[in-house]
């Protein structure tokens, strides 16, 4: 079999957007900045992730916060408007872990947003973090 595993480390360089598809399955998508200290770049990757992992990067990451990626690299390749090709390569999401603290006020934002959400999608509840 072949091997895909890609792991990064980085911060969040926009905020999360999430969308449903015509399916009915969440997909949220962010882009990480992976610094590399050893030869002063920076290394970007759109990020895309699924179902519960989706609706957990949209509550509770934004901009600037620090995550820990594990997944696949995929690429998507496409023909723009004017007829150029293009492709990108991304990072699909099996697990997104949250690293640091968001500040008190997002916190706050972010416990009141919880509060309705869970109210509005119970099927959420219990999801353990």
């Amino acid at each position: 079999g072949s091997m895909n595993k890609f792991i990064g480390l980085g911060n969040l360089t926009r905020e999360p957007t999430i969308k449903k598809t015509k399916n009915g399955n969440t997909v949220c998508d962010f882009s990480v900045a992976i610094n590399n200290k050893a030869s002063n770049s920076v290394f970007y990757i759109d990020v895309e992730a699924w179902g519960n992992v989706a609706e957990n990067c949209n509550r509770f990451l934004s901009k600037g916060r620090k995550v820990l990626l594990e997944g696949k690299l995929l690429s998507s390749s496409w023909v723009s408007k004017s007829g150029e090709n293009r492709s990108k390569t991304y990072c699909r999401a099996d697990f997104v872990n949250f690293l640091d603290k968001p500040s008190e006020e997002n916190q706050k934002e972010n416990v009141e947003r919880k509060a309705e959400r869970i109210i509005e999608e119970d099927d959420f509840a219990d999801i353990p973090f």
